[in-house]
């Protein structure tokens, strides 16, 4: 095809038998709630009263809206999933019968749930409505994987140390059966590393319009058919406006065109491709490949000594609708439109790593990581923070509830009270 991708000709995988699961009618959600509040023994966290009852046992998360709760029980080996419903209809599939010890859902989209099975060579795709699990096991480790309503993407490589063979990337249907893949022939030169083989580190997906593998500096944009579109090193654009001694130390050690992705954002209605890279800033390409614009975050000189943070690093990209939020590690963040101007800068503590939208509001709730842990805070509508007392927490809402999720436990409150009022008495 190009000289940067071969076809794939022998996929590296095969189809096991598919797996029947057994599918029941599951407990009604409230079945799982302690009937009081009560704090978990040693809790390190302080979760306000107002959410007046948890699960009784911690669980993980796979899908979060007001009208359906998709969660698992058993956090490092599942055991089942439940799939809750604002009817009180419940569903409950036991995962037993894959045959192994250890079961790691991974994503749930379209009422299909992706599965990591066994020692990490193993996959399965899960369809709730029938309980019937589609397993593939691949020769080389599936480290990257990701579904659409109607693919199913996989990114392989040999091992985490085998940094001179190239990674592959699989497309495919719900059933296995391949559909398009390549393997990349690219190499790169990353500080501390030297010169490395691509694998697809991540993989993001514009529902029936692009697929983008990045990888390092590199990105690759396909069609949904598996044309490719663009490959772009960011590394080109990154060091334009680097200073003589940047380019000198680029040169010594061969990493002019290094950089490095961190996020990745799509806007297909204005058929844009946002990008955090680590160092520089954002640049905004459309679908042809062309830039922009680009920001540059702050450099001014900053330091907090309770955690190492530089100013400048790219920390966090989130998309909130038409809008851009970046974040640097030391919490200087802007807030963009799809021109790249800014609309709002704020400060913010460092490390923020997570912005979650709080339901039905125009608040949200940031997580930062500590040396001890991560910290939350409540961002109200003009961008201002204050500090919660309740550690790493998720905000959602499901059958008129609003929700905590903290501490792998979900602490839900009574019917029609809002976040705000909730985390009123949480606030320092």
């Amino acid at each position: 095809m190009t000289s940067y991708l071969t076809p794939v000709t022998k996929p590296k995988y095969q189809k096991l038998n598919s797996v029947q699961l057994p599918v029941s009618v599951g407990p009604r959600f409230e079945d799982l709630l302690t009937p009081r509040f009560k704090q978990p023994k040693n809790s390190r966290f302080d979760i306000p009263r107002s959410f007046s009852s948890r699960t009784k046992i911690k669980l993980g998360i796979l899908s979060s809206s007001d009208k359906e709760l998709v969660v698992f029980e058993n956090l490092n080996a599942a055991t089942c999933i439940h799939i809750f419903r604002d009817n009180d209809d419940s569903t409950t599939i036991l995962l037993k019968d894959l045959g192994v010890s250890k079961v790691r859902p991974l994503l749930y989209q379209n009422g299909k749930v992706l599965l990591n099975i066994g020692t990490g060579k193993q996959s399965a795709l899960l369809d709730i409505s029938t309980g019937k699990a589609s397993i593939l096991e691949f020769e080389i480790q599936a480290f990257r994987e990701t579904i659409t309503s109607d693919r199913w993407v996989v990114g392989l490589r040999e091992n985490w140390a085998a940094t001179d063979v190239p990674g592959e990337v699989y497309v495919l249907d719900h059933e296995g059966n391949f559909l398009w893949g390549y393997i990349f022939n690219d190499t790169v030169k990353a500080p501390l590393i030297g010169t490395t083989a691509i694998h697809p580190y991540d993989i993001h997906i514009a529902e029936n319009h692009n697929i983008l593998i990045t990888s390092y500096s590199l990105f690759y944009q396909f069609s949904y058919q598996g044309q490719l579109i663009n490959r772009i090193s960011l590394g080109e654009y990154a060091h334009k406006n680097d200073d003589e001694i940047a380019k000198f130390v680029n040169t010594m050690f061969g990493t002019e065109q290094h950089a490095n992705i961190k996020s990745v954002a799509f806007f297909p209605e204005n058929q844009l491709i946002v990008i955090l890279e680590r160092q520089t800033g954002v640049y905004c390409f459309d679908y042809d490949g062309n830039l922009q614009w680009n920001f540059h975050l702050s450099e001014e000189p900053k330091l907090d000594i309770s955690y190492p943070a530089r100013a400048g690093r790219g920390q966090l990209l989130h998309k909130i609708e038409n809008i851009i939020c970046v974040v640097d590690e030391c919490g200087s963040g802007y807030w963009l439109d799809l021109e790249g101007k800014i609309i709002r800068h704020q400060n913010y503590p460092h490390k923020i790593n997570h912005l979650y939208p709080i339901p039905k509001s125009n608040t949200y709730i940031a997580t930062g990581q500590t040396q001890l842990g991560y910290d939350s805070y409540y961002i109200n509508s003009l961008g201002e923070f204050t500090k919660l007392n309740i550690g790493y927490a998720i905000p959602f809402s499901f059958n008129n509830r609003s929700i905590l999720y903290c501490d792998s436990y979900i602490w839900v409150s009574s019917q029609g009270e809002t976040f705000d009022e909730l985390l009123g008495d949480n606030v320092e």
